[in-house]
């Protein structure tokens, strides 16, 4: 090796992302390996077409039943019923797999 080669110059027009630390070409605006964004890109609104953008309409409160925050301490919790709520697990019958795990399924199976 020369003087004149310097082995650090195959970084020079390199930059590294401040979040992974990954190395990509000088002015890269979006890093290769995590996708964080380097630099803003300020035309980003523009490029979406006016038909297409979305509006950001504000999302109105629905009023909240003042029964469900009761303060009296002897006051009733309010139940609600839900279909998912319903017991999933069901009695199995006529199956000849047997799912025991150990010793203590023996046990109770043999009493």
């Amino acid at each position: 090796m020369t003087e004149e080669e310097d082995p650090l110059g195959a970084f020079d027009n390199l930059a590294y992302c401040p979040s992974c630390s990954c190395l990509a070409p000088r002015g890269t605006p979006r890093c290769l390996e995590c996708g964080s964004f380097h630099m803003p890109i300020v035309d980003a609104e523009e490029r979406i077409p006016v038909e297409e953008r979305v509006s950001r309409a504000p999302v109105v409160e629905e009023p909240r039943d003042p029964g469900f925050y009761s303060i009296d301490p002897r006051g009733e919790i309010p139940e609600e019923f839900f279909e998912g709520d319903e017991d999933v697990v069901s009695e199995w019958e006529g199956a000849s797999i047997d799912f025991g795990l150990g010793d203590d399924d023996d046990e109770v199976a043999t009493s």
